[in-house]
């Protein structure tokens, strides 16, 4: 069986990803002053607005991968931006909690994202 591929909807595809690995770039390096990255921003975020969360809450509020995740939360709580403590519901889990440094850098950081996706009103629509 033979599948046919329109050239033009792949080069489609890969421009898309181009500009959003573009995009991503252009927005680490506004943070850069911060000390962190875009989705290093994103998952303070959440864990600020939500508070202590559960990894997989986090994972799955970002659609992405586990393993993508994991190495994520690893380096935040390498570099002192969060902790991992023992849920008290659940002995077997950990709940992901921001520091006081984590704080400080999500509060420096979130105005600069802030102003970067008002230049993009259709993504938040």
């Amino acid at each position: 069986m033979t599948v046919e591929i329109d050239a033009t909807v792949v080069d489609r595809a890969l421009a898309v990803y181009r500009g959003v690995n573009a995009l991503t770039r252009s927005v680490d390096e506004r943070l850069s002053d911060t000390g962190l990255t875009f989705i290093q921003t994103v998952v303070l975020h959440q864990l600020v607005a939500r508070g202590a969360s559960r990894p997989r809450d986090v994972w799955n509020g970002m659609a992405a991968r586990a393993q993508a995740i994991t190495g994520l939360l690893d380096r935040l709580e390498r570099d002192g931006y969060v902790e991992r403590v023992r849920d008290l519901y659940d002995r077997r889990g950990v709940r992901l909690v921001v520091t006081e440094k984590g704080r400080a850098a999500y509060e420096q950081a979130f105005p600069v994202l802030v102003e970067l996706c008002a230049q993009f009103p259709w993504a938040t629509q």
